[in-house]
Order: C-alpha cells, then sequence, then structure tokens
C-alpha cells in the first residue's frame, strides 16, 4: 500500500486488506523513539503494524531526488520542456534534490497555476507576486515538499513548492520571483499513481516472484491534514430557526463528476423550511440550500465523462457563469453534478440565474407535464403572488388560459395581475370555491396549482370541475391530510404530486428545460420578481426562513454570498 503519511487511519485501511508492506514517502519517525506505548497514536500505530507482520518503508527524499522521481514528475506536468537541470549537489545517477526547468513556449502565470492545479488536485493555490511580476513565466525552480531553504536565491520566474516561510516568501518576491505554494503533501501525493505503475510492473516481472501475485494499491485514506475553509449555512439539528448558523467548514473536494461552483448568489425555497424544521428527515449537521449561482472554478476529471455528448453539448469552461441545482447551495463553494449545472446565456446574469432555476424549473415543467395547460382552459392558482405562483401565473396566460389566483391582500393581488392572471380572489375575504364557482358559472376549472396544501385542500374538491387535475406540489399551511381514492370519484378527479427533480432526472431533461427557461427570460417573456436580498450571515439565513414562513412576501428571496 501506497501513502504519503502513516497516519491511524491508513493503518486501519492497510489493516482491513490485508496489507504485507506500506511504503510511506514521509518516514513516520522523524525524531528518535525511547518507547513504543499505545497511549501515543504514532507509536500504537507502528505497533499493530508489527502485531500483524507489516513492513513500513519510507523514500522520502531519496524518491524527490532520484530521476523520474517526484520532481520530474511535478516538472513534466507543466507543459514542454526546453531544459531541466538541478538545484544543489548533484547526486549519484544524476540525481538532485531541486529543478530548475525552462519551459519550450512561456504562459502566463494563470495558466500556470491552472496546470499546477489539475496536476495536484486542488482547487485553491497560495500566490505571491511581485508589483512588476514578469507577464510571461519561462522558467521555474520546483522543490516539491517544502523548497524555502533550497530555493532561497535561485534565479527563476516562478518558485513552485508546497511550502516556505513567510520571509522565505517575502525574500522571493523582493527579487521579483512569483511563489506559487500548493501544501506541502499536495506536491508529493500526485506522484503516488506512477510510483504504483512502477511497483507493479517491477513486481509482474520479477523472476523470483513468477508464480506469485501482488497488487501495489494507493491508500483511499491518505489525505492532506490541512483543509481550505469556506463559510456555510449548516443546520445541526432539525429543529428552530435558531438552528440556523453561518460557520467555516472545508471547502467540498469536488468528485470525478462534479462542477465546482464559486457562488455569488443563492436563492431561498420553502423546501428550505421542511428540511430545518424536520418535516423531512435528514441526517445533521448538513448544509441549506437547493439553488446557487456563481462561477466555475474546476471541472470533472473523469475522462468517459468529459468525452460523452451528453457533457459536451454544455460548453462547460472554467471561468463561465452558471446556475446549479445545489444541495447545500449556501456556501461560499459548492461541488455539484454536472447534469445539474446550467451555463447562464449572454443577457442573464447570475442574480437572475439563482433567482430563477429552481422555482423556473418546477413552473415550467409542471404547466408542461404535471398539467399541459391548454388555451382557453381556466386555471386555479393558489398563492398566485408568491415565487413559483408568480410565473405558474405568467405561462399559464402566456398559453391563453383564464388564470383565477388567490391572494391575501390587495398589494399581492396586483402584483398577480400584473403577471397575468385575469381573476383575483382574497382568501382572507372571500371563499375561494364559490368565487372559483361564480366565475366559471358553475363548471369550475380545469386545473389547480397548489402549493399551499392543508388550508386549501378540501375547498380543492369544490372548486375543479368533471375530469380535472390538482396537482399538490406544497405544503405552506401544513401538510395535506391522508384522503380515501374514493373521493376522486365523483367528478373523475385527478390528483397528482408533482416533484420537479423527477422530471428533470436525465442530462438531456435538465439542460432542455433550463436552455428553454433562461431563454424565456433573455426575451423578456419570463420576469422572475424578488423580494428582498439578504447577506450570508447567521442574522441573514434565519430571517429569510422567518419571511419565507410569514407568507407576506412576493416573489424570490435571495442570498448575496459574494
Amino acid at each position: 500500500m501506497l501513502t504519503i503519511d502513516l497516519t491511524p487511519a491508513v493503518v486501519e485501511e492497510a489493516l482491513n486488506n490485508d496489507t504485507g508492506v506500506i511504503v510511506a514517502y514521509h518516514p513516520p519517525i522523524f525524531s528518535g523513539l525511547k518507547s513504543l506505548t499505545l497511549t501515543n497514536p504514532l507509536q500504537r500505530s507502528l505497533l499493530r503494524c508489527a502485531a500483524e507482520g507489516i513492513s513500513i518503508f519510507s523514500p522520502h527524499t531519496a524518491l524527490d531526488s532520484v530521476r523520474g522521481g517526484v520532481n520530474d514528475t511535478l516538472a513534466e506536468s507543466l507543459g514542454i520542456l526546453a531544459q531541466s537541470s538541478l538545484i544543489g549537489e548533484e547526486k549519484e545517477g544524476g540525481a538532485g534534490a531541486g529543478r530548475l526547468i525552462t519551459l519550450s513556449e512561456p504562459v502566463s502565470l494563470e495558466t500556470l497555476c491552472k496546470r499546477v492545479k489539475a496536476y495536484c488536485g486542488l482547487n485553491h493555490l497560495q500566490l505571491g507576486v511581485p508589483p512588476e511580476a514578469e507577464p510571461q513565466i519561462s522558467t521555474i525552480a520546483i522543490c516539491a515538499g517544502s523548497g524555502g531553504s533550497l530555493l532561497k536565491g535561485v534565479k527563476a520566474d516562478a518558485y513552485l513548492t508546497g511550502e516556505m516561510s513567510h520571509h522565505e516568501v517575502l525574500a522571493a518576491v523582493a527579487q521579483g520571483t512569483s511563489v506559487i505554494l500548493c501544501g506541502h503533501s499536495n506536491t508529493e501525493r500526485p506522484y503516488l499513481p506512477t510510483l504504483q505503475k512502477k511497483l507493479q510492473q517491477a513486481l509482474d516481472d520479477d523472476e523470483e516472484l513468477a508464480g506469485e501475485s501482488y497488487d501495489v494499491v494507493i491508500s483511499k485514506a491518505d489525505a492532506d491534514p490541512l483543509k481550505i475553509v469556506m463559510k456555510a449555512a449548516r443546520v445541526n439539528k432539525q429543529g428552530s430557526i435558531e438552528e440556523i448558523e453561518v460557520v467555516d467548514i472545508p471547502v467540498p473536494t469536488p468528485k470525478p463528476g462534479e462542477v465546482l461552483v464559486k457562488a455569488e448568489w443563492a436563492g431561498v425555497n420553502f423546501i428550505d423550511t421542511y428540511f430545518r424544521g424536520g418535516v423531512y428527515p435528514r441526517e445533521t449537521p448538513f448544509t441549506l440550500g437547493q439553488e446557487v449561482s456563481g462561477t466555475i472554478v474546476a471541472l470533472p476529471s473523469s475522462a468517459d465523462l468529459l468525452s460523452s455528448n451528453d457533457y459536451k453539448v454544455r460548453g462547460f469552461k472554467e471561468g463561465l457563469k452558471v446556475a446549479a441545482l445545489a444541495s447545500g447551495g449556501f456556501a461560499e463553494y459548492v461541488a455539484v453534478p454536472w447534469k445539474d449545472v446550467q451555463v447562464l446565456p449572454e443577457g442573464v446574469d447570475t442574480r437572475q440565474g439563482a433567482v430563477s432555476l429552481l422555482q423556473g424549473l418546477t413552473a415550467l415543467t409542471f404547466v408542461k407535464e404535471a398539467y399541459p395547460v391548454k388555451k382557453g382552459e381556466w386555471i386555479l392558482i393558489h398563492a398566485a403572488a408568491g415565487g413559483v405562483g408568480l410565473l405558474l401565473v405568467q405561462l399559464a396566460s402566456q398559453f391563453g388560459a383564464n388564470v383565477i389566483g388567490t391572494t391575501s391582500s390587495q398589494v399581492k393581488a396586483e402584483i398577480a395581475k400584473k403577471a397575468g392572471a385575469k381573476h383575483i380572489i382574497n382568501y382572507s375575504e372571500s371563499s375561494v370555491p364559490d368565487e372559483v364557482l361564480k366565475l366559471t358559472e358553475g363548471r369550475g376549472v380545469e386545473a389547480i396549482f397548489d402549493g399551499v396544501g392543508a388550508s386549501t385542500w378540501e375547498g380543492n374538491f369544490t372548486s375543479i370541475r368533471r375530469k380535472g387535475t390538482i396537482a399538490s406540489f406544497g405544503n405552506a399551511s401544513g401538510v395535506v391530510p391522508p384522503f380515501s381514492v374514493l373521493k376522486l370519484g365523483p367528478k373523475n378527479i385527478k390528483v397528482c404530486r408533482p416533484v420537479v427533480n423527477n422530471y428533470i432526472t436525465e442530462p438531456a431533461e435538465f439542460h432542455g428545460y433550463a436552455t428553454e427557461l433562461f431563454d424565456l427570460i433573455k426575451n423578456g417573456k419570463l420576469e422572475v420578481a424578488v423580494h428582498s436580498e439578504y447577506p450570508f450571515t447567521t442574522e441573514g439565513m434565519r430571517q429569510t426562513h422567518t419571511d419565507i414562513t410569514g407568507r407576506g412576501t412576493s416573489g424570490k428571496l435571495i442570498v448575496k454570498i459574494a
């Protein structure tokens, strides 16, 4: 088993996988041991390995220095090399502690950083840049791990290493050299797959081992001990609004099929209150949020995915502005499955993207699939001035339907009318079923879109006409009570519980609807109203839940992340 560090987690993994030898790049014994006891984690790990007959070998700086080792492989990842020479004293076989390379073609610091991040599997680097840095980088001094003392005074456009002291960085920048720091083990760990192949080949070719089989594997538990943190809105236990806190957590590492988005805006949705309050049980702690918009900072790493047509049609590139359906969207960085990410077209900014994505997809799929709205039909939309309600009103009206909306005030009534509702019923003053039957001359409506739930449920069965459809999609006033299917018989009513995610499960479905949605917004055919913006603080996040559950909002609530 190959690892950078021999941590207790790596030892546990080795013991569970019938391991005979651990090649730990860093020596686990850096300081001399006077005793071996079970009370010390390092000593306990060594004793456990010894008890199970597991040998430990640590090549460390020998693997740095050798030709074809850690430093050479790191150097080769930066581009085509015109020249590579040693830094420091030359050892046997042309080995040496560091490398000074010259690229065949100069590159910008931005391009160099992208190559470093791609090789090391990182989303963040630390940079030290002189005020008058070279616009193009040609020469790079490299030392994996901790290279401050070795690189000191070396003439190069850039230094690339894991770590340097504060004063070493200052000195380098003062001499006009840019500094790229990756974190100590992050410059070393990417070499393990290369070492794995070399060792596996050597074992397979060893005649003395003929007839025996050995597998060289890389530890899955090995990881850099330092994490870059970000702010996220977390719920430690389901319950009251006071359970929401904006805290620091590690920046996520995207999986092979995920896109990493640096967030700018995140939309507030009623379902967040269900997760926070426990209506929908969920393992805690968790990060709130369902949708986010921002900039792509890292792309998927799966080679099979990158070559697929479904992926290529998206046109993803680092730096593009996107909107995404993202569980855990209230965070500064969000790792999102690629199929749930949509590039924003010119004319639609990230604020519009976050405001419109989830509720827009909800409304669009509902009027096309939950109940395909047709010209001339009567459609009842509850909470017509709410986030989804306003979008349903606009879309149903554009399809030529006669839209009846329900609201709680005259102010909201005017908002819904402006969106396209022909008739408004103030449910705080009038009986909705009675008014619906008056407007439809006793026939009722063809379809009802109901995100309110318990308080409107019974009335829906009066308001709906024969062979009508009730689309119940929300519980704003409480959960819809259980009912007998016999209740549907007198009018041959259909009841459905549409969930937007089930309409956009396949990549082509999401992409198709998201493209249509943003085209409608871009062309001015769909307007998403914003009720209020909130700061990304504990107080701001708690206020979003207070406001959205208070039924005093009209339109979308949105949080400014950055």
